[in-house]
Formats: C-alpha cells, sequence, structure tokens
C-alpha cells in the first residue's frame, strides 16, 4: 500500500513539547502529502469533516487525541498509530485500553513499553524517538559561558516526580560530594541548552528500564556532547548506538566517578566518541529515519 496521504496530530503534550514542531520539519523533506492538524487549534472541532474530505491512508495521533480516534474509527478505514512517548506506566494506562482497540498500532519509544502493550493484546513496535537535524546542530566558534553555567560535568533533568527519581537523586549526591566540576540543572533555557552541552565536557543521560533512550540524550550527541548514559539496548535488538563508540556507559550511580575521571582525563577519547556519535545520530536518527520506518510498517 503505498502512503499518499497523511494526516498528523503533532505531539505537543507534556511529554515532548518540541516533538509536534519537529515532526512538522522532518515531514516537510518527504514525498508525501501532510496535513497537520494542532492538538488546540480550532480545526479539532471540524476533525470529521477533513477526514471525510481529505481521505489520509494514515494518521500519526499522540495519546491525547484518543478521544477522537473512535470517531474517526466509525466513518473512516484510515489506519490510526498511535505514537506513545510514555514509559514504565503501563497500569497507569490501562484506563485508556477500550480506546486503543481503535488504534492500528501502538508504536512505542520504550522497549518495555511495547512489550508490555503487546502481552495486553495490542500490536505494538518499539520505535524510539529522533532528532530534528535543522534544529540540532553542533555549534561553530566560541559562546560566553554566563558563570552560573560553567561546569564540567553537568547533569540536566528534574528529579521530583520522575520515575528514577531515587537513582537521580543519588548521581547529584554523589557527585556533588567530589572534587570534580559538577553541577546539576533542572532545568535550562533551551536554546541556549543546545550550545551548553558541546561545551560541557560530560552530559550525564538517565533512562529507565531496557530500551529507552530519552530525547534528551539524542538532542545531546546531534549537539556535539559527550554523552555518558545508562542505555541498555534490549537482547536481540539495538538502536545502533554503542557503547564507547557513540556514547559511554554506566550502570550505577557510584561508577560514575571513575568513569567520568577518566573521560576528563583523556580529551583524545572524549572527542573520538563526541564526534562519532554526533554523526551517527544525524545520519540515523534523525526524525526523517523514524518517519521512514513508520510508513514501511504501513506500505510492507
Amino acid at each position: 500500500m503505498e502512503i499518499k496521504t497523511i494526516l498528523i496530530f503533532p505531539f505537543n503534550d507534556h511529554l515532548n513539547l518540541y516533538v509536534g514542531k519537529d515532526l512538522i520539519l522532518a515531514f516537510s523533506g518527504l514525498r508525501q502529502k501532510f496535513l497537520f492538524i494542532d492538538s488546540r487549534s480550532k480545526e479539532l472541532n471540524n476533525l470529521l469533516n477533513i477526514v471525510k474530505n481529505t481521505k489520509p491512508d494514515l494518521i500519526l495521533s499522540c495519546r491525547m487525541n484518543l478521544p477522537y480516534i473512535k470517531e474517526i474509527k466509525k466513518i473512516s478505514k484510515t489506519k490510526i498509530f498511535l505514537y506513545d512517548l510514555d514509559i514504565n506506566r503501563i497500569d497507569f494506562l490501562k484506563e485508556l485500553f477500550p480506546t486503543y482497540e481503535y488504534c492500528d498500532l501502538i508504536l512505542c519509544n520504550s522497549w518495555e513499553m511495547a512489550k508490555e502493550y503487546e502481552k495486553a493484546g495490542f500490536k505494538s513496535k518499539w520505535l524510539p524517538v529522533g532528532v530534528c537535524t535543522t534544529r540540532f546542530y553542533k555549534p561553530k566558534g566560541k559562546i560566553k559561558q554566563r558563570l552560573k553555567f560553567k561546569a564540567d560535568i553537568v547533569f540536566c533533568g528534574s528529579i521530583d516526580g520522575h520515575p528514577n527519581k531515587q537513582m537521580r537523586k543519588k548521581i547529584v549526591d554523589i557527585l556533588s560530594k567530589t572534587d570534580l566540576n559538577f553541577k546539576w540543572f533542572e532545568r535550562v533555557n533551551y536554546y541556549l541548552w543546545k550550545y551548553l552541552v558541546n561545551y560541557w565536557k560530560i552530559n550525564i543521560g538517565n533512562n529507565i528500564g531496557i530500551g529507552h533512550m530519552a530525547g534528551r540524550d539524542f538532542k545531546i550527541m546531534a549537539c556535539g556532547g559527550f554523552l555518558l548514559t545508562n542505555y541498555k539496548d534490549p537482547e536481540n535488538e539495538s538502536l545502533g548506538l554503542k557503547n564507547n563508540v557513540h556514547f559511554v556507559t554506566y550502570n550505577e550511580p557510584e561508577e560514575i566517578i571513575e568513569i567520568a575521571d577518566f573521560i576528563l582525563k583523556n580529551e583524545s577519547f572524549r572527542e573520538k566518541i563526541k564526534n562519532q556519535g554526533f554523526y551517527e545520530v544525524r545520519k540515523n536518527h534523525s526524525w526523517a529515519k523514524r518517519i521512514e520506518k513508520i510508513l514501511s510498517l504501513v506500505e510492507g
């Protein structure tokens, strides 16, 4: 089946504020016709008429648009793919299962979530998030870092309220008690952050379970930053990203001190990993590549 028209609800929910914009930019370079409906726009009130008139071959949606999926299926045989960016909260989502049954496929950023959906009887595929190469890039030249951002090792991310709260708190506590030049920022201005990650010597990532790499990890590499993360490939499946090639991994927070000390003392190793991660992510982990994968699931 050749996909000619795709209707998309940009994924602008609280889980990833920039995915909607990234998708629009990524889709614009492909051959299919794409229609975008912002989940908060007035167009949503006229959704069923839009579906009737455009007759899309595929609808991509995020979870916040579930109430409309059942209504669409009443008037159209269009395939509906739901992209779930959540992680390890299958019990929390069970109340939504009656509506999920109207979806032809659930795409998951987390490998473990994809397996949980399969156990629950849904057709599901593991599809990690991507990056939009026109919005993330390795900065050229130097920038003036504000004093509060000067550090060698940085962890950016929330702690309280995060499913990995205990591990994240432990990382910050352990590194804060060392002589390493470490800082933790819960939030950094988005446009400043994508420059800073290239100047911080080590960016710490923290993911949940097997087969989950947060969008922030991909973006760190896409900006030319060095990534020290706890990502683990699932058995017999792989992102194509490798430890000690594109990033470096740790298993427990206690290991970070020794690993970080080695990385800081070996600049050539650090630069090599940074560059390899940068080129790999931009070549094979863009949203355009992810979209090609989505289309292949329909077109066969």
